[in-house]
Order: C-alpha cells, then structure tokens, then sequence
C-alpha cells in the first residue's frame, strides 16, 4: 500500500511536468477539473489516531490472536475463516506457511463490532476449538490485549 505522503510527492510531480509542458503561453489552467489534493483527514477520518491504517478508530477495535498448527490438510483456512465470517469478525492481518507436511497460520481478528452487539468472544474460541480438534490441528484464540502485556513484562 503506497502512504499518503508517496502519494503527495506523485501529484506534485505530475503537476510540475504538466505545468512545464502548457508554459507555452497558453489560457489553459492546468488540472483545474482535477479534484484537490487529498488531505490527512480525506485518507484518515479519525486523523487523532496516529496509527490508524484502515480508518477504523482503534478504539472501537477488540482484536483478536489466532494462531494455528498442524499438519497440513485440505480446508483449514476455509473452515476457520467461515467460522470468523459467521461470527461477523474481520480478518485484519493473515500469514501462513507450510514447512513441509506442517501448516502454521498467524491471523489478526476483529471483533470489536460483533461483541458489542453481544456476541461473546468465549463462544468463537471455542468454535474455532472444535475446528480444530475436526481437523487435528492445535488452535489457540487469545486476546491481542493479553500479547501485549506479555510482551511488556
């Protein structure tokens, strides 16, 4: 994904060549059907949070850890991503490899919108869980909120 600032730099460029070539004299304004450049709050509407890719307010984001391994089947990605549809979850961040006959899978969810509509993240943990036992594979569902402080001991 290009950043805005790339972005930016790109038009002002574009606009500088564009002006160099119709210096000739002409009455023509140059790009002036051309919106105007966008700006922080155009790319971000909660400009307040710094980290803020997607332009979901982190606040109102309950991230999720899903983190799986096993050997390597059919219809592990499609069984757990269903089960995180149908839960109504976003899958923010997903990376998977396969070493081998083993598969590992590190997925970013989240559930902030479902849980405030009262689903319970005890009851996608344990779904998740009885997939994994199906498939023979180890799925552990843990909340981002406890990795961090983990990692801050």
């Amino acid at each position: 994904m290009t950043n805005p600032e790339t972005i930016n730099l790109i038009v002002e460029q574009v606009v500088r060549e564009y002006q160099k070539k119709t210096s000739t004299g002409s009455n023509e304004v140059p790009f002036a059907n051309l919106p105007k450049k966008p700006t922080d709050s155009d790319i971000n509407p909660y400009p307040e949070c710094v980290g803020c890719k997607r332009g979901v307010h982190q606040k109102d984001q309950e991230n999720i850890i899903i983190t799986v391994a096993g050997v390597n089947r059919k219809g592990i990605i499609s069984s757990i991503s269903a089960k995180i549809s149908e839960f109504d979850g976003d899958i923010r961040d997903i990376n998977q490899t396969i070493t081998g006959k083993f598969f590992t899978m590190i997925m970013i969810v989240d559930i902030g919108a479902p849980t405030r509509q009262g689903k319970q993240f005890a009851d996608l943990k344990n779904s998740l869980q009885e997939i994994g036992k199906s498939l023979g594979i180890e799925i552990m569902v843990q909340h981002e909120n406890i990795m961090d402080r983990m990692h801050r001991i």
